[in-house]
């Protein structure tokens, strides 16, 4: 075993149903139960970091205690023992409910009932425009899961053009090559893409607009590449739907019996809002120190001044700091003071309402990264709850954020910032994993699912 040190080699080892180990790397879990708790059913992210993910089914008869592995689906990396920097980013944050009309109009008394699992695609999720991946469940013996795929890659749904001959050797091992293309937009760097039926794991995240480095294929055989198209995994795979009328949702918190606005027969449901690095919009495009009259960006779209001035934050060698901007141009700050030290070209710029928070601080829980240029690791995201209703699971009625439960704009360490979908609790889980490679890599984090499971309401499974 390398333990995280260097490569594994192998294949992977699948663990048999029933077996009990560790329950690693399993987190955000999904529990609950239909008999008032005395069998929970579990509904997981296997995800060992940088490698694979996957939805993993497990039941428990001792509220929490133990588990015992059911069922896997929708994996994004299958059979494949990463080196440690492979794309991870599949579908995640499963949520389970049952609707009454699944596959109808959208409206009251049309479709049939269903059990509906929800999933983020991860590529590309908590942004705008972005909505959640959607199956309908065929539960099979003890699995919840059987009959979904057992492979389901999502990915940016970019194309392009191979402009160059090259032969791509097979991985995951080694340096790899690089693939010179049209343009890598749209492609998860570092990450994978297919080309002729063959995936190419590219794990270099020093490639550029018009090339892929350190490539490898999963052909043991090899590839070669002239001149052949070149597409990233689907966004919403081919064979799942989507939700719409959700707002940049991140996932599925609980089914509610009764909301204001959600009219009767429907099911109502509260979700999480997140919207990545929403407060840091934009970066710096060349250094600066402080106090300076002008501090040039990337674009002030997102920086609109209010009340004539505009405070944002930026990171120097001795923390973060504040500078308030009376002026702007399209790609610069003007009219600027207050704030001290070096800030460097590629430094975030913090909105009004960024954390602020010292590294120091973020240190003590194991968060953050001492780099001044990301504003020390801070979590920027913007996060809410919100409720909507629906009748067929797909299409989805947002009844507007749901009030006093944080706070996105505060920096105080009394009050709730964020809030998220679910989130693991402590312990120490004695229950069968999914899967291991030989040497994996070191999970990052070890989950006990919650034990506070919830009974969902007539119909809502």
């Amino acid at each position: 075993m390398s333990n995280g040190t260097g490569p594994a080699t192998g294949t992977v080892l699948r663990q048999p149903k029933g077996t009990e180990l560790a329950m690693q790397p399993y987190y955000f879990p999904f529990v609950t139960s239909s008999d008032g708790g005395r069998v929970l059913t579990g509904y997981f992210d296997y995800r060992p970091k940088d490698t694979d993910e996957a939805v993993v089914s497990a039941v428990s008869t001792d509220h929490g205690k133990t588990w015992k592995y059911t069922g896997e689906a929708l994996e994004q990396n299958p059979g494949l023992c990463a080196n440690g920097n492979t794309d991870d980013d599949g579908q995640g944050h499963a949520f389970v409910m049952s609707v009454p009309g699944f596959g109808g109009s959208g409206q009251a008394r049309s479709g049939h009932p269903a059990q509906v699992l929800y999933t983020l695609s991860r590529p590309l999720g908590d942004a705008l425009g972005i909505n959640l991946i959607v199956h309908k469940l065929t539960p099979k013996g003890d699995d919840p899961l059987a009959g979904l795929p057992a492979a389901e890659p999502v990915g940016e749904g970019g194309s392009t053009t191979a402009t160059a001959a090259v032969s791509v050797p097979a991985g995951p091992l080694g340096a790899g090559v690089t693939i010179d293309v049209g343009s890598t937009a749209n492609f998860e760097q570092p990450g994978h893409f297919n080309v002729d039926g063959h995936v190419v794991d590219c794990n270099d995240d020093n490639a550029t607009a018009t090339a892929f480095t350190g490539c490898t294929t999963r052909d043991a055989a090899g590839v070669t590449i002239a001149g052949d198209a070149v597409t990233a995994d689907a966004v919403i795979p081919a064979s799942a739907d989507q939700t719409s009328g959700l707002i940049a949702p991140d996932g599925i918190i609980s089914t509610l019996a009764h909301y204001p606005g959600a009219p009767k027969g429907s099911v109502a449901v509260l979700y999480t809002e997140k919207i990545v690095n929403y407060y840091i919009p934009t970066t710096t495009t060349a250094a600066v120190t402080l106090p300076a009259a002008t501090v040039p960006v990337a674009s002030t779209s997102a920086l609109p001044l209010s009340n004539g001035s505009i405070t944002v934050s930026l990171g120097t060698a001795a923390g973060i700091v504040q500078t308030t901007c009376t002026g702007e141009t399209a790609t610069s700050l003007t009219g600027c003071t207050g704030g001290t030290g070096a800030v460097a070209k590629g430094s975030d710029v913090g909105a009004p309402g960024a954390a602020t928070v010292p590294y120091s601080t973020l240190a003590l829980t194991g968060e953050g990264k001492n780099k001044p240029k990301s504003l020390f690791g801070n979590n920027e995201d913007y996060s809410v709850v919100r409720a909507a209703y629906t009748y067929d699971g797909l299409h989805f009625t947002d009844l507007g954020q749901v009030s006093g439960l944080n706070d996105p704009t505060s920096n105080s360490s009394t009050e709730l910032r964020w809030v998220g979908s679910r989130a693991p609790s402590s312990g120490t889980p004695t229950a069968a994993t999914v899967s291991s490679c030989p040497a994996p890599t070191p999970p990052t984090a070890t989950v006990t699912p919650s034990t506070r499971s919830s009974t969902p309401p007539p119909g809502t499974g």
